[in-house]
């Protein structure tokens, strides 16, 4: 009888191993989640300041002013989050141009290469960037539902006050609508 040897073939498929993320990416990670808490704790704190613009369409005359520095402050704060929003997205635009560079620098020293190592690579660095698009679209989705809120409170404001000196300017017997 013939006694064969069994043979044992490996498969080790021809790709990129990239191991863990490097550091700019991981750093970009944690830089993205520092962002959403900031964000979070700046949504709440307009929140807030809605509802104190609300309180203030029932103020005296004399309180215009402060009702005009809180509108103020409050748009700044919506519009920091909307450039936070924006900045997301310049950074994650950057990161994966860097990511992307290495990618190509490695396919260019494998041996076989092929659309589908070039997609393996992308394949690799596409979730850092798809949770900076996705950071990029909640802070700017945010500033952007928040300033509309306060444009909002500010023509309720001026209508509030348009009626109050109508019939302030009216005389004592007629009432000017």
């Amino acid at each position: 009888m013939w006694i064969q040897d069994e043979q044992v073939v490996a498969f080790s498929p021809i790709a990129i191993c990239y191991g863990e993320p490097p550091l700019y990416e991981r750093l970009f990670v944690l830089g993205l989640l520092i962002l959403v808490i900031f964000a979070l704790v700046r949504d709440s704190q307009l929140v807030f300041r809605l509802r104190k613009l609300r309180k203030f369409e029932r103020c005296q005359p004399l309180e215009m002013e402060a009702w005009r520095e809180l509108w103020g402050q409050s748009l700044l704060r919506c519009q920091l989050v909307s450039k936070l929003g924006i900045l997301a997205f310049f950074v994650s635009l950057f990161v994966i141009s860097v990511s992307m560079t290495e990618v190509f620098s490695d396919f260019g020293h494998q041996k076989v290469t092929g659309v589908g190592a070039l997609l393996f690579g992308l394949s690799q660095k596409l979730p850092e960037f798809s949770f900076g698009m996705l950071v990029c679209s909640l802070l700017y989705g945010s500033g952007m539902f928040f300033e509309s809120r306060l444009n909002r409170r500010k023509l309720a404001f001026e209508k509030v006050r348009n009626k109050s000196a109508s019939v302030v300017d009216a005389s004592p017997g007629e009432l000017k609508v």
